[in-house]
């Protein structure tokens, strides 16, 4: 039998913490696993002991899954796994819409650039290619904020595209995108919450999303949740990991969020309450209307697994993720 002991090191800034704990094991392999986020880094290391006599130890190179978050980045910042061999690629594009993108072997992920130029301000977003299609990694942040809780179908000027912010929170927008009425989403008059618009949805529909993209049909959403196993299980690999809601993504592996779709639980805006579920639940509005008074829509809730798919109000405020009309 050998004796292993771990050592974990945590490095941040000039602080270092360290911790060590015993392990039995039949076999002692090295492993090394090394995660960069900007100044911080872990280094887990196994090492093997032979109390009675000399052995030789195998290298393997391993993915740690509670650190797995080389699908997730902020501005400014990056995230990767680096094991003790990996390689990295860079794609580029010109345009109002340029791409900078790398691939994991590990997840077989890839991952881009969307940058808007509406309305003289440059927003950039994260994109993802899953199974062919690409999608916007964050949410949609575009419009002018109309304020939710003094007056919930406030979002009726026609000549311009408002948004809520979760809490009437400017930066919550900047962090979770805005919320949408249904019309609002599709770039529709406001009468259209409250008449049936169906004869104005014609795939691939623009709606409020940037030159190229479309607001997803139930066809495009449902093709995504087969290709990640079904809605029952999609939900599972779609949530990115939100350290202030860890209820949020909570499956014990990294199918957490292994299809790089990074959902936050931005919650939602009733019409009648005011806003909702923020940090439980993420709700996205779909090109495909109910009838005249509801719209399709797809979820996740925290704890649960499914991609689930329903009709609601239009009046709701939900979030919109775009599909590229290129793929």
């Amino acid at each position: 039998m050998m004796y292993v002991m771990n050592t974990i090191f945590k490095v941040e800034s000039s602080k270092v913490e360290s911790y060590t704990k015993p392990s039995f094991l039949l076999n002692a392999p090295l492993v090394a696993i090394f995660h960069y986020r900007t100044l911080k880094f872990s280094i887990s290391l196994a090492f093997c002991v032979l109390p009675l006599l000399l052995s030789s130890c195998t290298t393997f190179t391993a993915v740690d899954p509670d650190k797995l978050q080389n699908v997730s980045w902020a501005d400014g910042e990056s995230s990767s796994l680096v094991s003790l061999s990996s390689s990295s690629g860079v794609a580029s594009s010109s345009g109002t819409s340029s791409v900078a993108s790398s691939s994991s072997s590990e997840l077989g992920l890839s991952y881009g650039t969307l940058v808007d130029t509406r309305g003289g301000v440059s927003k950039s977003y994260k994109t993802i290619v899953i199974h062919g299609q690409t999608w916007m990694a964050e949410n949609l942040n575009f419009g002018t904020q109309a304020m939710g809780l003094d007056s919930v179908a406030s979002q009726s000027n026609d000549a311009k595209v408002e948004k809520y912010c979760s809490g009437d929170n400017i930066q919550n927008c900047e962090t979770d995108g805005g919320l949408y009425q249904w019309a609002e989403a599709m770039a529709l008059s406001g009468s259209c919450n409250s008449s049936s618009c169906n004869d104005s949805i014609n795939p691939p529909h623009q709606g409020i999303c940037p030159a190229g993209w479309r607001i997803p049909s139930a066809a495009d959403w449902d093709s995504l949740a087969n290709y990640l196993g079904s809605a029952d299980s999609a939900g599972a690999k779609m949530k990115l990991y939100v350290p202030a809601y860890p209820g949020w993504n909570a499956t014990g592996s990294n199918d957490g969020n292994s299809s790089g779709f990074s959902t936050r639980p931005a919650g939602l805006l009733f019409n009648d309450v005011g806003f909702d579920s923020p940090g439980a639940s993420a709700h996205f509005w779909v090109a495909t209307e109910g009838d005249f008074l509801n719209a399709n829509y797809r979820s996740l809730e925290a704890g649960k697994a499914k991609l689930i798919s329903g009709n609601d109000f239009k009046t709701y405020g939900f979030s919109v993720r775009c599909l590229s009309d290129v793929q």
